[in-house]
């Protein structure tokens, strides 16, 4: 079942709701205990989705990413 499933994580955006808390790079950068919170979310997606996919903004500055991630500009 895991190959069959493919993971999608929405991360561009304004991160207009974050009320300044969100580093120059945005919300996908934000770091939690020494982790990107778009690494946390997409560690955790690979336990249950084949493939995994990143959608951003065309310009937007993504941290460090886990390998085999595909990563689509919107």
């Amino acid at each position: 079942m895991r190959d069959e499933t493919c993971g999608i994580v929405l991360a561009g955006g304004r991160s207009s709701r974050f009320a300044g808390a969100v580093p120059p790079a945005g919300k996908a950068a934000l770091e939690i205990d020494g982790r990107s919170l778009v690494g946390r979310v997409l560690a955790a997606l690979d336990a249950v989705a084949g493939r995994r996919i990143l959608v951003a903004s065309p310009r937007q500055s993504l941290p460090s990413l886990p390998e085999g991630v595909t990563i689509v500009r919107d």
